[in-house]
């Protein structure tokens, strides 16, 4: 088929967005969840554009990762456009977040989209495109979000590492989105905007067609990115002057899609 494409995460936020903005487009889906009655939700809605292939997995097993894998393979050539949009952030204090969550969130926000990246594209043909959805939290540290942004720095450098490499065989996008209120931003008790998460999927897929490797948002969140990275000792010391507001503002709740 000359236009598919897997979403992984797709049951709802951003993901969701992401699917409508394909479908629209003329796109076979692949969809990825870990709520089955929610990707058939989404399945009705898809109707008058696409008619997707559902796939319930949970990211933070390997094993049923790659049962995934497995199924999606058995079932089609990999997709043309690869979308890694799964993910987990367990905000909270570092010390008090069970192990169980720090292997969880790693696992679907880094480990399950290497594998995926690396079963996809060593099969023939190979996919033409593969996005990392990651986040400012990849660009500059996140107290109190330490493993959203630790896992998220993980992919960002793994993504650009896998464009030198892939270079003529696979396109490689990084898609930095703004703060998207999603159920995963729900808990942000700081009064910050938030941006609907459809226009900044079709954003995102339009700058793709563009030609865009990396996309990003010139927003307020660009002001700690630029500030981090030309005066990295002033941000950490400004970090510590609000650590009880970050405090405040991130309290562990659990992992949350």
């Amino acid at each position: 088929m000359d236009k598919s494409a897997l979403i992984t995460g797709a049951g709802g936020g951003l993901g969701r967005g992401l699917a409508l903005a394909l479908a629209r487009r003329g796109y076979h889906l692949f969809l990825h969840g870990r709520d089955e009655s929610k990707l058939r939700a989404l399945a009705v809605e898809l109707e008058p554009y696409s008619r997707p292939s559902l796939y319930r997995a949970d990211l933070s097993d390997p094993v049923a990762c790659s049962r995934f894998i497995d199924s999606l393979l058995a079932e089609t050539a990999p997709p043309r456009l690869v979308i890694h949009n799964a993910a987990l952030m367990p905000a909270g204090e570092f010390l008090t977040l069970p192990a169980a969550e720090i292997e969880s969130t790693f696992a679907v926000n880094l480990l399950a989209p290497a594998e995926l990246t690396r079963r996809l594209c060593a099969a023939s043909p190979a996919p033409e495109g593969v996005m990392f959805i990651l986040s400012t939290a990849a660009r500059f540290p996140q107290p109190y979000n330490s493993l959203y942004s630790a896992s998220k720095a993980g992919l960002r450098f793994l993504a650009e590492s896998l464009q030198v490499e892939l270079a003529g065989r696979t396109r490689i996008c990084l898609a930095y989105p703004p703060l998207t209120d999603t159920p995963m931003t729900a808990r942000f008790a700081l009064p910050l905007p938030k941006a609907a998460p459809l226009p900044v999927a079709e954003r995102i897929i339009r700058a793709y067609e563009r030609g865009q490797n990396e996309i990003t948002w010139l927003d307020w969140e660009i002001m700690p990115v630029l500030v981090y990275r030309l005066l990295p000792r002033f941000f950490r010391h400004l970090l510590q002057s609000k650590r009880e507001m970050l405090k405040n503002a991130l309290k562990h709740e659990g992992n949350k899609v």
